[in-house]
């Protein structure tokens, strides 16, 4: 028998939640991929994609086209402008990108429109699940969702760091029901414009293996599997990657100025400095270990699942600007020290930061900040606390 269906884009951080979730609903992903990854833990999913018609796709591409072909005649008359200090991003500069970029998402944007119409005319759809409500997939899903009026749920993946007086597109709000990590998200969204009343306090689902002791190596079991010499310092650096929603000034400058002032402090301190590599830098852990090697660093790069083994072998863990990996390390009792970038920055009772000159010293006195990880985080049982919050909100019924 179906179940009602639950509408969702498919991002990891929900992962924990479909197995539960699928106990009450019937998934429909508009990413095919989470489809398949779900079919293969054994839960029954629907892939949008695949209730396409060759019809569907063609009418869509030819809307698609239609409305390119105005953008083209804007560009063209000097009608469209993005910035008329830029040749480029003004009238006839425009021409060679903008009418292209224009259809490509247009396209894509169609096509999951006419899926989410069909799934919406055959089976009862109860309700929307993002965990990111601004991005193109996360913003169409939210709008569909209201415009069929079932509920949006929105189950951040993370904190933002830049502060809400500020611009920034996290600030924009297409959700009904706000599901977020703490206190701080919590009043960072209530000061983005959210309703009080739409908020409620979850914490992190993908956080909650952090407070299970069971499944954590502990300080010196870490540093085993990494053949750290004993009685060797531990300095954890966590990588980033440029983008505007995090780090401004010179862009990706700021994120290699930290890079060098990390290894300029192991250098001057002899630590073994233990490099976690962000997912958004695909490919770079060999040009970390060779910038290490050069500066004749002692260490090791880690990328991918497990973060908690370079995690807990670390003694200090150092990030370049506000950096949710930070808040990872503080949960695991890490003291943790912030490089500042012009852009995001932890808030005022987070970790201590600096410009770099005086990083050595800011390490030597970090502190760990239970209580700050706390007002991040509301600790375990996210998890259970996140499904009971969207079964409430999208009843079967």
């Amino acid at each position: 028998m179906d179940k009602p269906v639950l509408l969702t884009v498919g991002g990891h951080t929900l992962r924990s939640l479909w197995e539960p979730l699928s106990e009450t609903y019937d998934l429909a992903f508009l990413q095919t991929h989470a489809a398949t990854l779900a079919e293969s833990m054994g839960i029954k999913a629907i892939a949008l994609e695949r209730l396409l018609k060759d019809d569907m796709v063609a009418e869509a591409k030819t809307q698609a086209m239609i409305a390119a072909s105005e953008v083209v005649n804007a560009c063209r008359d000097g009608g469209a402008v993005l910035d008329a200090e830029v040749e480029a991003l003004h009238g006839k500069g425009l021409m060679s990108w903008m009418p292209t970029l224009f259809f490509d998402h247009s396209v894509t944007a169609l096509v999951r429109l006419r899926a989410l119409e069909t799934i919406a005319r055959d089976r009862k759809v109860v309700g929307v699940l993002v965990h990111e409500d601004v991005t193109p997939e996360g913003r169409l899903l939210a709008e569909f969702g209201k415009s069929i009026g079932v509920p949006v749920l929105h189950l951040p993946h993370a904190n933002h760091y830049i502060k809400p007086s500020a611009w920034d597109i996290h600030c924009r709000i297409s959700s009904d029901h706000i599901g977020v990590s703490g206190e701080y998200m919590r009043d960072w969204y209530v000061e983005c414009g959210a309703d009080p009343e739409q908020i409620t306090i979850l914490g992190t689902p993908q956080y909650d293996y952090l407070y299970d002791a069971l499944t954590m190596p502990d300080c010196e079991a870490a540093k085993r599997a990494f053949h750290i010499p004993e009685g060797k310092k531990v300095i954890g650096y966590g990588t980033s990657w440029f983008q505007m929603t995090s780090v401004w000034g010179d862009g990706p400058a700021e994120l290699g100025r930290c890079w060098a002032q990390v290894l300029s402090a192991c250098q001057m301190t002899d630590a073994f400095l233990m490099v976690h590599v962000h997912y958004g830098e695909a490919g770079r852990q060999q040009h970390y270990a060779d910038q290490m090697k050069d500066a004749n660093v002692k260490g090791a790069v880690h990328k991918g699942d497990g973060l908690f083994w370079a995690l807990q072998a670390s003694d200090v863990v150092v990030v370049p600007s506000a950096s949710n990996y930070g808040l990872e390390a503080a949960i695991l009792g890490k003291p943790v020290v912030e490089l500042w970038t012009p852009g995001a920055r932890f808030p005022d009772d987070g970790p201590e930061g600096t410009w770099g000159e005086d990083l050595v010293e800011v390490i030597e006195r970090a502190k760990p900040l239970p209580d700050w990880a706390k007002r991040m985080n509301a600790g375990p049982g996210a998890l259970d606390r996140s499904v009971e919050w969207v079964r409430e909100l999208c009843p079967q019924q």
